[in-house]
């Protein structure tokens, strides 16, 4: 079962990067299709809806590859932990009743 865990972990992790990749891709060059929109626009040849549903296709596809790096950042961790590494939330304080779980049984330093 943890062999599976990490087999899928890393398996989403990796398609997540690749979508990542190729959406960072298209991202590219729909801006530069926004920016040929907005100078045949400037020029007469175009209107500025032609501009605004260019701006909103790049909007959207900018959208879906940061949820894809957000979701590869998250199968990165789910990667980690199924290796059987811990993860503690940024600035990695723990409560005060799993601090002393901790604690309790363990011999001090001075006995």
């Amino acid at each position: 079962h943890a062999t599976e865990d990490v087999e899928n972990a890393f398996s989403a992790l990796l398609n997540h990067e690749q979508r990542a990749a190729v959406l960072a891709r298209g991202e590219d060059a729909l801006a530069r299709a926004r920016a040929s929109s907005f100078a045949a626009y400037q020029r007469g040849a175009a209107s500025l809806i032609d501009v605004l549903r260019a701006d909103e296709t790049l909007l959207q596809t900018a959208d879906a590859r940061a949820q894809a790096q957000t979701d590869a950042a998250r199968a990165a961790v789910a990667a980690y932990k199924a290796l059987g590494g811990g993860w503690e939330p940024e600035g990695g304080k723990k409560d005060a009743g799993e601090t002393a779980a901790l604690h309790d049984g363990a011999p001090s330093r001075s006995s």
